[in-house]
């Protein structure tokens, strides 16, 4: 792999089969191809087992640098396209980044920074912004940070992982309400 070259995961985790070939034309434009460097084929795509009328992929991939920014541009366009994607960070520069994008077509796109095991980076100045905004706000400091990690979108996609393969369960908190950590936090009047 040259430096050049990122790797990831695609999933496609709801489509209508009409668009398979819009998709697989996006992927071709970012420049995404198997790791084999083959290009994608129609089976990959698979009925979903929750909903006979849309179909579901997953994909590993290698391409260009900031592949996976450019085909979000070009899916999220699609408003009847759920899906997820990844980028990895490149595993020869210490301390290197890489992305995650959500797009769920009532929620738009959100994107974040992930380390090399996938979890999102918020880093310490907008931490630290948030934290000024909600001082003594429990409530709105943990709506805050559910809005930068993404945790609508891990919400509304979770339902969908387990019919596009490779996805483990996680249990969201309840959407608004903040992490439930953050929740049971108390103010110390004290301090």
């Amino acid at each position: 792999m040259s430096r050049h070259d990122s790797t990831g995961v695609l999933w496609i985790h709801a489509a209508r089969p009409a668009l398979t070939p819009h998709v697989a034309w996006a992927i071709a434009r970012a420049g995404l191809t198997l790791p084999d460097g083959t290009r994608p084929a129609a089976s990959i795509w698979r009925t979903r087992p929750d909903d006979a009328t849309r179909v579901c992929a997953e994909l590993d991939w290698r391409g260009p640098a900031g592949a996976a920014a450019r085909l979000v541009g070009d899916l999220a366009r699609w408003p009847d396209l759920t899906f997820e994607i990844t980028e990895d960070p490149d595993a020869a520069i210490p301390g290197a980044q890489g992305e995650r994008h959500c797009h769920v077509p009532a929620l738009g796109t959100w994107s974040g920074v992930t380390d090399a095991a996938g979890d999102i980076q918020i880093g310490e100045q907008r931490l630290r912004t948030i934290m000024a905004a909600h001082r003594g706000d429990a409530v709105g400091m943990a709506r805050a940070l559910d809005a930068e990690l993404g945790t609508a979108w891990d919400a509304a996609l979770e339902p969908l992982r387990p019919g596009t393969a490779g996805f483990e369960a996680w249990e969201a908190p309840g959407v608004g309400q903040g992490s439930p950590l953050l929740d049971d936090a108390r103010v110390d009047p004290s301090a």
